[in-house]
């Protein structure tokens, strides 16, 4: 409903993430004073750190000892002093000799970045795995990116109420989230699935799956409806006494709650008997229907709207941005200065048009730089749906064919993130430079990036006013 979060909210959420929780520390065994550790998580990230830097020191020693040079020296000359008549030979050895060199070179280049990455993320530090959840969370749904833009949605109704009324309700336009009524986001792109949940221990007793399927699927259609039975085991079954690891390794829930920090999002003693355990009284049958019902709805639901989305808008952005005509009128192109406004007035009581004069910003206020209709917001969309969709190449031609809209229109966030992405295509098509492809490139889109979001930062603070003192909150460009 709220996104992005507030800075106010993020900051919070992250000083939080940060902290260091119970779980990341270790009790005292048995007959001590109950008092927790000092964190072992950082004490094994600070011996990692030493133990990498004594490794780095030792085959450097190495390589000079036995005149092997490092990972980015250039392979030492050799002498071209050679006769004609054995030439073909020379040729052959140092072929042999430059692959050799650069398969060490490769795989050097290669060990150093896994190092790295492992470095960074060790899987057994529980706060940095947190704290990143954290971030990404907070930076959700941002004003320029399309990477948060759904291709279906779940409508998920009790047997214990009257369904069908529920679920025409919840298919209504205004029940959709923020992004849906400023503007930014297609309300009419969306693939709706209606799933009906039928709690075996406390819903209706003569509930009735067939009919109650026959009923949903004349009212909404055939492809789209589904029903799930839960909680199967009654409470003289349920035997458990710990939470089923499933629940952990599905990943942790979103720390915000309708743009606020969650009061849940806190350290707790995983142990501690006040904790709810959850699917405790769902049966074998239960998981293995959930299941069946993710992969059937993934299957004939979601790729099916995530292709359709690609071919609309790839025709779309075909007709309107490619071709010798369409690259020739875009010299004439004038740049887009006023923004679009809250077309809907969701949540500002305003109907319709605002004075495009008065809103100034990204996109985060209540207002949006391009609506869903226009050419670049679709073609932003396409490059994001390919770049999920793992096409690197496809998304880098489609980010290369809007950055010039946003340049023109001094979008600098638009813009500063899109050169980003490109960075991201880049390095997923080459990841360790081999086929230096992008090594150029790389460098000049970063530091395009980080200077467009330096620029965006400061037309966002001018607009807000701020003085020349530091303000309380950064910019979302920040």
């Amino acid at each position: 409903e709220d996104m992005p979060v507030a800075e106010a909210e993020a900051e919070k959420a992250l000083a939080e993430a940060a902290r260091l929780w119970d779980e990341d520390q270790n009790l005292h065994g048995e007959g001590s004073d109950g008092n927790l550790e000092e964190d072992a998580e950082l004490n094994e990230l600070e011996k990692c750190v030493v133990e990498a830097l004594a490794e780095e020191e030792e085959e450097q020693r190495i390589r000079k000892a036995d005149g092997i040079p490092s990972m980015t020296s250039w392979p030492p000359p050799r002498s071209r002093k050679q006769s004609r008549s054995d030439g073909e030979d020379a040729e052959g050895k140092d072929h042999e000799y430059a692959s050799a060199f650069e398969n060490d070179e490769e795989d050097a280049l290669k060990s150093c970045a896994d190092s790295a990455f492992a470095l960074t993320a060790l899987p057994s530090a529980p706060w940095l795995a947190r704290f990143r959840h954290t971030l990404d969370c907070s930076t959700d749904g941002m004003g320029h990116d399309m990477l948060c833009n759904p291709a279906a949605v779940i409508l998920a109704a009790s047997s214990s109420e009257p369904f069908l009324t529920c679920f025409a309700e919840l298919a209504n336009v205004h029940h959709l989230p923020r992004p849906y009524h400023d503007g930014r986001y297609d309300p009419n792109g969306l693939r709706r699935e209606f799933l009906l949940l039928h709690d075996v221990s406390n819903g209706p007793k003569q509930f009735d799956d067939a009919r109650a399927l026959a009923q949903m699927r004349e009212r909404f259609g055939a492809g789209c409806c589904s029903i799930l039975r839960i909680n199967s085991l009654h409470a003289i079954q349920n035997n458990t006494k710990t939470e089923d690891i499933e629940w952990e390794n599905a990943g942790p829930p979103s720390p915000f709650v309708g743009g606020l920090l969650s009061e849940r999002y806190k350290p707790s003693i995983r142990n501690d008997q006040n904790i709810a355990l959850r699917g405790t009284y769902l049966s074998l049958q239960d998981k293995r229907s959930i299941r069946r019902y993710i992969a059937n709805m993934v299957a004939t639901g979601l790729v099916p709207a995530i292709e359709r989305r690609i071919a609309v808008l790839n025709s779309a952005v075909t007709n309107a941005k490619k071709g010798v005509k369409n690259v020739i009128k875009s010299f004439w192109r004038k740049p887009k200065e006023n923004l679009l406004v809250n077309v809907s007035g969701f949540g500002d009581g305003n109907s319709g048009r605002g004075d495009n004069s008065s809103i100034a910003g990204d996109g985060t206020h209540g207002s949006v730089k391009y609506r869903y209709d226009s050419i670049e917001s679709q073609t932003r969309l396409l490059a994001d749906t390919l770049f999920l969709m793992r096409d690197y190449d496809a998304a880098l031609g489609m980010y290369k064919l809007v950055k010039d809209d946003y340049k023109h229109d001094r979008a600098m966030l638009h813009y500063a993130s899109v050169q980003e992405m490109i960075v991201l295509c880049m390095h997923m098509l080459d990841p360790y430079g081999r086929e230096n492809r992008f090594t150029s490139e790389v460098h000049h889109s970063i530091e395009t990036a980080l200077y467009s979001y330096t620029r965006a930062a400061d037309d966002e603070r001018e607009a807000e006013g701020s003085s020349g003192s530091r303000p309380g909150e950064a910019p979302h460009a920040t």
